[in-house]
């Protein structure tokens, strides 16, 4: 029976995510993690602990370092237990949370994982997300002075992203205000090349020349 709540726990948890009542979910969450952890159920452990890391940070920017705590635990898990699929939408998560923190070196180590496995299971939604965000530390890290081909690379990322169906909401409306950002600093003709590279070419091609030239 413990399983069953936890699970209903859980699910309940994901649709106030998606409401933005991130209150509410903190409370159910912390419920069905203190069920799993009595059950001794390492998996469902790691999944209650993942999501609560995303929904503190969402509460207060002062939560992240305990939001970050939670989600490298549920990370451990997973390695442990050897759920890949899991592992890289932790990974993506405390990217977003190092993003917050200003820690862009970290955040690209974890998307960098997060794009691997997602190649590696052809897990889309991963691959398009953790593009996008790899754009967002490349921008964030410059701070004002990106370099052109730089600059460039980011729009194709943004474009493929903005423009890719299995890009999540959130993830695709910071990417656009992004996109118009970086569209301002350079020459129309440059901007309306990178975007239709970046649109032309399919993700995993993209993707795989990432990982193969460790250029993040």
């Amino acid at each position: 029976r413990s399983w069953r709540l936890t699970a209903t726990l859980s699910f309940l948890s994901r649709a106030l995510i998606l409401l933005e009542r991130y209150g509410e979910a903190e409370v159910v969450l912390r419920e069905a993690l203190q069920l799993s952890q009595a059950a001794g159920d390492q998996w469902s452990i790691g999944y209650c602990s993942s999501f609560l890391g995303e929904v503190v940070g969402r509460l207060s920017h002062d939560r992240y370092p305990e939001g970050k705590q939670l989600q490298q635990q549920a990370l451990t898990i997973f390695r442990e237990v050897g759920d890949r699929w899991l592992m890289a939408t932790v990974l993506f998560q405390l990217a977003q949370t190092c993003l917050a923190l200003d820690d862009y070196a970290e955040a690209r180590q974890h998307l960098l994982e997060a794009l691997h496995i997602g190649l590696e299971y052809r897990i889309v939604a991963i691959m398009v997300n953790a593009l996008a965000s790899l754009a967002n530390t490349y921008v964030r890290a410059a701070a004002g002075r990106l370099d052109p081909d730089t600059r460039i690379m980011a729009l194709e990322w943004l474009a493929l992203a903005v423009n890719h169906p299995a890009t999540d909401e959130h993830t695709r409306a910071k990417s656009a205000r992004l996109l118009a950002q970086l569209e301002t600093e350079l020459p129309c003709s440059v901007v309306e090349a990178a975007l239709a590279q970046g649109q032309a070419k399919p993700l995993e091609t993209v993707v795989a020349g990432i990982l193969a030239s460790n250029k993040v």
